[in-house]
Parts: structure tokens; sequence; C-alpha cells
């Protein structure tokens, strides 16, 4: 398809795939943990109220739709964010230390090349993570549920300790381990998922690459591709098994 070995289209393309796919589940990680710790510690009150209905909505949007519903309305209509791709027209990208146009802007000093590439990537990242932001706000409501009326929270209430603290250091540090199981679920998915939403972005990563190839009918990009997946997600679960002992000083791997 290319006239270039299917290694070297992977080593090329790979690098916007991690990029898109990592912020997103940043973004996702942090504001669902923290959507998912507020709604168990006013549970039934009207911020529970907005993260069960973020939740719900997230687990039952398609991807691709709420993408072209990001593009229609907050590019399209009122143009905050460009309608895609990884870089503007005319904007060179950084020297590629490591294929993160956002690292390596800001390894380069390319602030303007930065924005740039930050701007770009919103709109994809946001409807690449909702599905995992939904996912990770019921783990982690339900896990706070689970640990706060447990007698070691009960106790650090009784020391005196300010509700900070409880929360964050016992509370949530107890409750974190099906989180960090979610997180690394959801990085193999959206690796494998990201499709859609580079179809509609115009994102060069592998998910375009792949659906250009598999149009073409040239299939061996498309194994490859899969072999990639596959194997970082392997790597995504050692590595969430390895954080395990770290969080949890009880888990001991032989």
């Amino acid at each position: 398809m290319t006239a270039r070995p299917v290694r070297a289209d992977l080593g090329l393309f790979f690098g916007a795939t991690l990029e898109l796919v990592l912020f997103s589940l940043l973004f996702a990680a942090a504001a669902g943990v923290l959507m998912g710790v507020l709604s168990a510690v006013y549970q039934n009150r009207p911020v529970d109220h907005a993260s069960r209905l973020v939740a719900i909505t997230g687990l039952g949007m398609p991807e691709f739709w709420l993408a072209l519903m990001l593009q229609l309305a907050l590019a399209s209509h009122f143009r905050l964010l460009p309608l895609g791709g990884q870089l503007g027209i005319g904007v060179a990208p950084p020297p590629p230390a490591t294929r993160l146009d956002l690292v390596d802007s800001l390894l380069a000093g390319q602030w303007a090349t930065f924005a740039n590439a930050l701007q770009h990537i919103v709109l994809p990242a946001i409807a690449l993570s909702f599905p995992a932001l939904a996912s990770i706000i019921r783990i982690s409501r339900a896990d706070m549920l689970d640990t706060l009326p447990r007698e070691f929270v009960r106790t650090a209430r009784a020391k005196g300790l300010p509700q900070r603290a409880v929360i964050l250091r016992h509370a949530l540090r107890n409750a974190l381990l099906s989180s960090v199981t979610m997180i690394g679920l959801r990085f193999g998915w959206m690796l494998g998922g990201t499709v859609l939403v580079e179809k509609v972005f115009d994102w060069p990563g592998i998910g375009l690459y792949m659906v250009t190839a598999a149009a073409a009918s040239d299939f061996e990009p498309v194994m490859g591709v899969t072999l990639l997946v596959g194997l970082s997600f392997a790597l995504a679960n050692l590595l969430v098994d390895i954080g395990y002992g770290l969080m949890d000083p009880t888990i001991r791997y032989a």
C-alpha cells in the first residue's frame, strides 16, 4: 500500500496513536477517579447524580457519534478547536525524538507547535476517553462506597484527621486497585478502538492506517496492527500487575 515494509509503517504511525491513547487515558483516569470519589463522598447529592449521569451516558454513547457531534459543535459551529488532523496546515512537525508531537515539541522548545498539537488532540481525546471515563467513575465510586464504612477509615476520623487526609491517604489508597485494573484494561481497548475516532478526525495513527489498508485489500498491515495492539495490551497488563505490588505491600509475587 505504501511501498514500505509494514514494520516501518508501524513505527511511523504508532506514535500518533500512542500519543492519542495516553492523552485520553490520562484525562479519563484523572477525571474518572476524581468524579468517582466525589460521587461516593457526596452520595445521593447533586454531584453524585451528575457523575452517574456521565457514567451512564459514556457507556451507552458510541464513540464515532460523539466524535461527529464534537466536530459539529465545537469545530464547525463555534470554531473553538480544529476539525481534524494532528497539526495545522503549514505547521512543521517537531524533530521526531519520540514521535509524540506534544513531547517532541516540548523537548525542542517549540511552544507554538506544542500549542497547535494540543488544540488538535483535545477533540479526538475526549471522544476516545468517554467510555473509559464512564467505567472508571463507576469502579471508583463503588470501591469508595465499600471502603468508607470500614474500620480503619472510622479510626482515622476518630483520631481527628482532616476529611481530606482521611479520603486521600486512607480510603482512596485502598480503593484504587480496581481502578488501576480498569485503567490498564482500557489502555488495550483504546488502542484497538481508535479506528473510528482516527477516521473521523483524520488522525494519522495505526487505526487510520489499518482502515486504509483494509480498503485497499492489503491485509498484511491489518495483521501487523493486530499483533502490535495485542503485544501492547499484554505489556499494559504486566505493568498493572507490577503496580499492584507497589500500591499494596501485602501483594507479593513469587
